[in-house]
């Protein structure tokens, strides 16, 4: 039933003549997308005359669903055609060798590090043949298929969000007919491994296509690139999705008369393993008699039986963060902020999951566990060392020009 449905949803995709405006944004789809909502670009489409760009939605999640017609919104599915299905159907049965593939990687890492393997075996075995596989493969050709219909060069300048995934790799492909801008567009993590590519490998640079400049958003993040890509690709930005932290916000959350609720707050992470193992930790502390806990958006896990947890779903993040003296984190990149505003923040580290929080090493070395409690407050790093916050955009408006 599913294979005719996306059978259908190939056929009776719309044949269009696409004009393109000249600069394009990569995004990705949710069900109320808009540019106003846009979580990643939107404090920049504000800045910029709406005629002169146009955002192309990754949409793999959502492909089934009915998209909405927006003016200068295309969708990754719009270039997925039905002989493009038959052709990776064709190969996935017949001449993608999935083992030959999977035997190369699997002797090459039992050499000499066991360990590696063990720890990648699944990782690899989905992104060989698995669902990762898929997404892969769908991305990569509609974004090859996008690229190919700017016959008439009417693209200057693509940008997308530069985390290095392999559908990155064929958007750089055609770096040298269109300039592409890889934004760095969250704090650094010290455990993010996908960013750093050692300069002494043998061929560094050649088996990932860089953009023609990677944008950062922080001192920290340009000085810790410079060791491992070339210093001229790297250029400055505004941390467009940080403009929040501004001075009437930062002269609120230092008010000392301000009231604040002394009960600690979780603000849970993505990860449903981590938020449940950090749940358990303050549930079960008897130091604490009660917490409050705001799920993350895109983690909907139910949770029951904890009895000193209470439910906050208050939308407008400042504004409930505020409120409180206290905040728990596991691997939530808002930490930062929050630190630097002058909360007192909590980071805890559980025993079965890798904690990412972009606090490790830049601020601290050293988390909470079940055992130890370890408060964190800013005394001395200054906001402008983690985040470009120039609320004009500077260089922003210069680059799209």
């Amino acid at each position: 039933m599913l294979f005719l449905k996306y059978l259908y949803c190939l056929l009776v995709l719309e044949k269009k003549n696409y004009q393109f405006n000249k600069n394009i944004f990569f995004s990705h789809l949710d069900q109320n997308y808009s540019f106003q909502s846009d979580p990643y670009w939107s404090n920049l489409f504000k800045k910029i005359d709406k005629n002169t760009f146009s955002v192309f939605l990754m949409d793999y999640e959502f492909f089934f669903k009915k998209k909405k017609d927006i003016k200068n919104i295309i969708y990754s599915s719009n270039f997925f055609t039905l002989k493009d299905f038959i052709v990776l159907v064709f190969k996935y049965l017949f001449v993608f060798n999935f083992r030959f593939q999977f035997n190369i990687l699997k002797n090459n890492f039992k050499k000499d590090n066991k360990y590696l393997y063990y720890l990648t075996y699944d990782d690899f075995k989905k992104s060989i043949s698995g669902a990762i596989f898929l997404e892969n493969y769908y991305n990569n050709i509609s974004i090859n298929n996008f690229m190919n219909l700017n016959k008439n060069k009417s693209i200057n300048k693509i940008f997308y969000l530069c985390e290095f995934h392999p559908h990155e790799n064929f958007i750089n492909f055609y770096k040298n007919k269109i300039k592409t801008f890889g934004f760095v567009h969250s704090s650094l993590r010290f455990w993010l491994m996908n960013y750093f590519f050692p300069k002494k490998m043998p061929k560094y640079g050649s088996y990932f296509n860089f953009p023609s400049k990677i944008l950062v958003n922080s001192q920290i993040c340009f000085q810790e690139f410079k060791n491992y890509y070339p210093k001229n690709i790297l250029y400055k930005v505004e941390a467009i999705r940080n403009l929040n932290i501004n001075s009437k916000l930062i002269k609120k959350f230092k008010n000392k008369k301000y009231k604040y609720d002394k009960t600690p707050l979780f603000l849970g992470d993505i990860q449903k393993n981590s938020t449940l193992e950090i749940i358990k930790m303050l549930n079960y502390n008897q130091k604490i008699s009660k917490f409050y806990y705001k799920p993350h958006p895109d983690n909907n896990m139910q949770l029951k039986n904890f009895k000193k947890l209470k439910y906050i779903s208050h939308k407008d993040f400042f504004d409930y963060a505020g409120k409180f003296k206290t905040l728990v984190f596991g691997s939530t990149s808002i930490s930062l902020e929050l630190y630097l505003l002058g909360k007192n923040i909590i980071i805890f580290k559980d025993d079965l999951n890798l904690n990412i929080s972009p606090l490790f090493k830049y601020i601290t070395k050293k988390f909470s566990d079940s055992k130890n409690m370890i408060l964190l407050r800013n005394k001395t790093n200054k906001i402008n060392k983690y985040f470009y916050l120039d609320k004009n955009l500077t260089q922003w408006i210069k680059i799209l020009k």
